[in-house]
């Protein structure tokens, strides 16, 4: 078994995907004690597109190695990649039960919850809000918060619970518009401010940890800054608001 391992890392490096293909399904055959090779047979097909056999092999893996945490994240990112969001919950809630202090599995678990109350079409606009919607909202937050118990200074949680509650706050403010009594009005006006006070301390959070290096670092840091100056419009907080809105003008 250890030849034919060989053989087929030579395979993969050599580009010859059909022969290493054969020599990982021979080791699977065989039972060969390596949870990776089942990563490395799903990762050809995954590159060849073949995301049916990419799942299947992981999981035949997860069958042989129920607490590889690799093969559940490897399952996690298919299955999200491939749209099968209440699948991924699922996964995600075996891999935090295997891993509870991983805030990057919060972090995947709160995104989906939230992409889950918030689908959009095939062009990328918002479509209507699943029945669940609510259930979905306050698991996303859950979710979000445990993380942020693990990891407080983890910019990407904070900023996304921070815009889940901004979110809700521009949506309350539609809603609101939309109300002929002037009492009516009011007390919606209060109730979107105190979710726009919601979201601040999470968004200027995100603000003060990120280290905008990376690209991603950068994407979140601008709608982090694009959030804040929205919020402290609200919030009439006018020297915060300056503040924000000469770091927005550094990335234009």
């Amino acid at each position: 078994t250890s030849v034919i391992l060989n053989s087929a890392y030579s395979a993969e490096h050599a580009g010859n995907t059909a022969k290493a293909k054969q020599y990982y399904n021979q080791l699977i055959a065989y039972k060969f004690n390596d949870d990776k090779m089942y990563i490395s047979l799903s990762e050809i097909y995954l590159n060849e597109k073949d995301t049916a056999n990419a799942l299947k092999t992981i999981r035949q893996g997860r069958e042989m190695y129920p607490d590889s945490l690799g093969l559940m994240l490897n399952e996690i990112n298919i299955l999200l990649s491939s749209g099968k969001q209440k699948e991924a919950t699922a996964a995600l809630d075996a891999a935090i039960a295997h891993d509870p202090n991983n805030p990057s599995l919060y972090l995947a678990l709160g995104a989906t919850f939230d992409n889950l109350a918030n689908p959009r079409d095939k062009a990328a606009k918002e479509a209507l809000k699943p029945e669940q919607y609510n259930d979905y909202i306050s698991k996303s937050e859950t979710a979000y918060k445990n993380g942020i118990k693990i990891d407080p200074t983890n910019y990407v949680l904070n900023y996304n619970l921070g815009a889940l509650y901004f979110n809700q706050a521009v949506e309350m403010i539609n809603a609101a518009n939309l109300l002929k009594s002037n009492a009516e009005f009011e007390k919606a006006k209060v109730k979107y401010e105190e979710k726009f006070k919601q979201a601040q301390p999470y968004l200027e959070k995100s603000l003060e940890t990120n280290p905008n290096k990376s690209g991603e670092d950068k994407d979140t840091y601008k709608g982090t800054l694009t959030s804040l100056k929205q919020l402290y419009i609200r919030t009439g907080e006018t020297e915060k608001y300056t503040k924000v809105s000469e770091q927005l003008k550094t990335l234009e």
